[in-house]
């Protein structure tokens, strides 16, 4: 996957101006840089979420899945309904709470979460869904070093054999998702 940015702005304040980023097929690449530097806005155009720029791509995922900053959890209902939002599979969804460390938390209204709770919910549904190119937003964000551990083995798990984009903030977390690449914007 390629993209070249001509130009990409909000308003008056240019993100990209002449630049270029290539991603391997079936690579992890990590994206580092401080906040405010276009890394979410990156993922966005990447991702199809986002068509306001100047430039092309090359490559872009048919099936893109993002786990976005945010949980974007539905707080009023069950942990379980979450899931049952994107799966028909009722043992799948089981499992993947297990996985996760949400086994028996099925019932739990979601808002009454803990924020690492809603992050590990977060993930536990995108690993329901079927993918070309995986997008993760500060993936590990509110979790404990226990929890990121347990996380990135499944997402490592999960994304075998797939591409990989996810942005980060922390040099730990390139080890944890066994990052092929740096891309330090």
């Amino acid at each position: 996957m390629r993209i070249d940015i001509a130009e990409k702005r909000f308003g008056s304040k240019i993100i990209f101006r002449d630049r270029s980023f290539e991603f391997q097929d079936g690579q992890r690449t990590a994206i580092l840089a401080e906040s405010g530097k276009g890394k979410t806005t990156l993922m966005r155009l990447l991702s199809g979420l986002d068509h306001d720029f100047r430039g092309t791509i090359d490559g872009q995922p048919q099936r893109p899945l993002v786990l976005f900053q945010e949980d974007r959890l539905s707080e009023g209902i069950s942990v379980l309904s979450n899931l049952m939002a994107v799966t028909d599979d009722r043992d799948d969804a089981y499992n993947v709470l297990a996985d996760v460390g949400l086994g028996g938390e099925e019932h739990l209204i979601t808002r009454s979460l803990s924020g690492g709770m809603k992050r590990r919910l977060a993930i536990a549904r995108i690993l329901l869904l079927d993918f070309d190119v995986l997008f993760l937003d500060e993936p590990f964000r509110g979790l404990d070093a226990e929890n990121k551990a347990r996380i990135a083995s499944l997402l490592l798990e999960r994304s075998k054999g797939h591409t990989v984009v996810f942005i980060t903030h922390e040099e730990e977390d390139i080890s944890l998702l066994k990052a092929d690449a740096v891309l330090r914007l």
